[in-house]
């Protein structure tokens, strides 16, 4: 029994030194965890960090990245909209590098009172993301 424990390890170890790459991870968050509708809309400011070790690519029209705002509704989350996923004919996709431990700020809009999350997409096609970070919950009231 005892020479087997050493073994499993040892195949475990190996396992764990494959050569893959690192995965991608990027922190979403908020500015607040609530937000007030002023007039129309509720302006919501986002960061999104590079918590990983190798550079992650953003892309977006006009600006990155790619995000997804997401209403709860029902016990469910439901597609509410979208941040840089549709292009205008006068724009094209921009895409940068978030490099490890580096940040990018951005805002978006939401015009109805409720709970939202946001997923960002990395990559250059949101159809087929290389990655998917979602941010916390937060109110609109």
């Amino acid at each position: 029994m005892t020479r087997k424990l050493p073994a499993l390890v040892g195949c475990l170890a190996i396992l764990a030194c494959g050569t893959a790459e690192p995965d991608i991870r990027l922190m979403v968050t908020t500015d607040r965890d609530s937000y007030t509708l002023i007039g129309a809309h509720a302006n919501v400011g986002i960061t999104v960090e590079n918590v990983g070790d190798r550079g992650v690519a953003l892309s977006g029209c006009p600006q990155p990245p790619f995000t997804v705002i997401e209403y709860r509704s029902h016990g469910r989350w439901h597609e509410e909209g979208s941040h840089g996923i549709i292009c205008q004919a006068i724009y094209t996709t921009r895409t940068i590098a978030l490099q490890p431990g580096t940040r990018l700020a951005y805002n978006v809009s939401v015009s109805r009172p409720g709970r939202y999350r946001l997923r960002v997409l990395a990559g250059v096609d949101p159809a087929h993301a290389d990655a998917v970070a979602v941010s916390n919950e937060f109110m609109v009231e």
